[in-house]
């Protein structure tokens, strides 16, 4: 099995890194990809930036805004779990109505990466929730009419998300898989080819796909948020978090956080 987290990073020199801030912006179309927002993070290492590409999106919930991404975009826990590599700042666009940069959010993870653990995606959810304060960001757009009813029987699947392989980043790429996608619920993993028992996976959903590519294009869409559209309804519902992909028994699958975790951790900052 191979796992691929679907962020990437770059060690780019000052010059270019603040070129592609001035023409960097997200999509603002009244589609599913309005919900999707770049994200973008920095890391100071002498005269270069370390610089990573995500993707975000937020949910609404008690008069308060959350962001929400993969967990290994924030903390560091990908292939190579090097923390001290990761960014300190995350920065999410915001664009206007005209399609037009208008306001940077900047929001400095050095303490979500440096006490977060590293677990393996299907023993905790890869999921990461950030509180934002309470006040002047009404124009983001959130997901929460998404969350209800359930999906039954499933018509399609749309991932909107700003990869690290697009041609313009000013503009949301969309991953779609057509025709009644199936999706596994629990999944059975044989992590190596010793295994004689399985690993059953019931924290992501895993999308079956032989239309897209399992490699590196799909680096930046981790933290995205997943639509699937009910077949009966023609009514989208958010299904969870893209973490990455992974390949078992010659078929690709998409890994999807489930939308339960967001909600557990929404929850837990509630209280606090």
């Amino acid at each position: 099995m191979e796992m691929i987290p679907a962020y990437s990073n770059y060690k780019i020199l000052v010059v270019a890194l603040l070129f592609s801030f001035g023409v960097c912006k997200s999509q603002n179309k009244d589609t599913l990809s309005k919900y999707s927002y770049w994200m973008t993070g920095y890391k100071e290492m002498d005269s270069s930036f370390l610089f990573n590409v995500a993707t975000c999106f937020f949910v609404r919930n008690n008069n308060n805004l959350y962001l929400v991404t993969s967990n290994h975009v924030i903390s560091g826990c990908d292939e190579s779990q090097n923390k001290k590599l990761h960014p300190d700042i995350a920065q999410i666009w915001i664009e206007d109505s005209t399609g037009h940069p208008a306001e940077v959010i900047t929001v400095n993870v050095t303490y979500e990466r440096d006490t977060s653990k590293c677990y393996d995606f299907t023993e905790v959810a890869d999921v990461m929730v950030l509180k934002m304060p309470a006040k002047g960001y009404e124009k983001i757009n959130s997901v929460e009419k998404f969350l209800q009813p359930p999906f039954k029987k499933i018509n399609q699947l749309i991932i909107f998300g700003y990869p690290a392989s697009g041609v313009d980043y000013k503009i949301a790429s969309k991953l779609k898989i057509k025709n009644n996608p199936k999706v596994v619920t629990h999944f059975a993993l044989f992590n190596n080819k010793n295994d004689t028992i399985p690993k059953i996976d019931s924290i992501n959903y895993n999308v079956v796909t032989n239309s897209i590519p399992i490699n590196n294009t799909l680096k930046g869409y981790s933290g995205s948020p997943v639509f699937l559209q009910d077949k009966t309804t023609k009514r989208w519902r958010i299904a969870g978090v893209f973490s990455g992909a992974l390949t078992a028994t010659n078929t690709g699958y998409l890994s999807v956080a489930k939308i339960d975790y967001v909600l557990k951790q929404i929850e837990k900052l509630n209280v606090k």
